[in-house]
């Protein structure tokens, strides 16, 4: 059963991860957000501070210090709709944090800084390269993260970016970093990836966090060398797009489909637009921020998806199973939803409760492309 009750020095709040289900073990919060509460309750610098917290997957940082009204900056959709969730949840008004996405800038500078460590280190580099500049000596820069995903690049990153760290004692299996700006130092900013797509003249923009950032994935690739007959297809759905390489690769197939670019990730539906902008395409295209495909309602012809099968730190099919659900309500009747997906994960057993038909497309050692016709509507 899910523990949903967050106490904490601060007040008690009731709070639940996104996509709640009852039964499910996961919390809307770890032993890090507790050890950095308590850090803060004992060592605030001021009466009042501004505050910052990153990378706070469900709010429990940001609900717990309602009252400071702090900012709330992160790159996941699903983290600011948690976040949004758990403060009405708590008879909290909106409005008394403010939500920043990872595009988003920040001004001003801040006296407290709390920073759950993300999985990349791609983005931790992109987050602290930006909070460089809206900090100073005096600010209270915290980190935390479960012991078990912490790293010592990421201490050699905030060594790089902001200064020197030191490192709390592991409590209930997490721990802090503490660090401090050092204002000699001047480091690089962190630049986009790009790389070509195969068999195309189609170039990708890949911004920190996007999957498989620095090349070309091989779930995506063996997709694309067995790539469904767009020609028919008016309206195209990149589900979990990143980059965008399966949305622009069919829209260059292409060039009068109406292409949509969908993803979790701010900085990857970002990625995707900028790729599409730096490429030689004439299709109407939309980028949508977004959970999976809840909220979309055109029926659109045919869906492309390489999905997930980790969120943050745990790996577990939960999103690929939301975003079966959500291709099966949208496409049309005659559309099709074709995903390719590790071979181990069994995809075609959960596939048939969303599809009447499913074909094998290709299959290697290693992946298998899915094509999958007639959704089913009762689902």
């Amino acid at each position: 059963m899910s523990d949903t009750l967050f106490k904490t020095e601060f007040g008690q709040f009731d709070l639940r991860p996104s996509n709640f289900h009852p039964k499910s073990p996961l919390r809307a919060w770890n032993a890090a957000d507790e050890l950095l509460l308590n850090h803060l309750k004992q060592h605030c610098p001021v009466e009042f501070p501004r505050i910052l917290v990153v990378n706070d997957a469900c709010g429990a940082l940001a609900v717990s210090l309602h009252h400071y009204e702090p900012e709330s900056w992160g790159d996941y959709y699903t983290g600011t709709q948690s976040l949004q969730l758990n403060l009405q949840r708590n008879q909290i008004e909106s409005d008394r944090v403010d939500v920043l996405s990872s595009i988003d800038s920040l001004s001003g500078t801040y006296d407290v800084v709390l920073l759950q460590l993300p999985k990349t280190l791609s983005l931790l580099a992109f987050q602290l390269a930006h909070l460089r500049q809206h900090v100073r000596s005096d600010t209270l820069i915290v980190a935390g993260g479960m012991v078990k995903h912490m790293t010592p690049s990421m201490s050699e990153l905030f060594e790089q970016y902001i200064g020197p760290v030191q490192a709390s004692l592991a409590e209930k299996k997490a721990r802090l970093l503490f660090c401090q700006l050092d204002e000699t130092l001047e480091p690089e900013f962190p630049e986009a990836t790009v790389y070509g797509v195969p068999d195309s003249p189609l170039q990708l923009v890949s911004h920190a966090n996007v999957f498989s950032q620095q090349k070309l994935d091989i779930g995506t690739r063996f997709l694309l060398e067995h790539f469904p007959d767009t020609a028919k297809a008016s309206r195209i759905v990149d589900l979990g797009c990143g980059n965008g390489a399966l949305g622009l690769f069919a829209g260059w197939r292409n060039p009068a489909a109406e292409l949509y670019f969908i993803d979790d990730s701010f900085l990857a539906v970002h990625s995707a637009e900028v790729s599409f902008l730096n490429n030689p395409l004439q299709n109407a295209a939309h980028f949508m921020p977004g959970d999976a495909l809840d909220g979309f309602g055109d029926e659109v012809d045919l869906i492309l998806c390489n999905p997930p099968f980790h969120e943050g730190n745990k790996v577990h099919t939960q999103i690929a199973l939301k975003m079966f659900s959500g291709a099966s309500r949208c496409l049309r009747n005659d559309g099709q939803f074709w995903v390719v997906g590790n071979r181990h994960l069994g995809y075609h057993l959960s596939l048939k409760r969303y599809f009447r038909h499913i074909d094998v497309a290709a299959g290697n050692s290693k992946f298998v492309v899915w094509a999958c016709r007639e959704p089913l509507r009762d689902r």
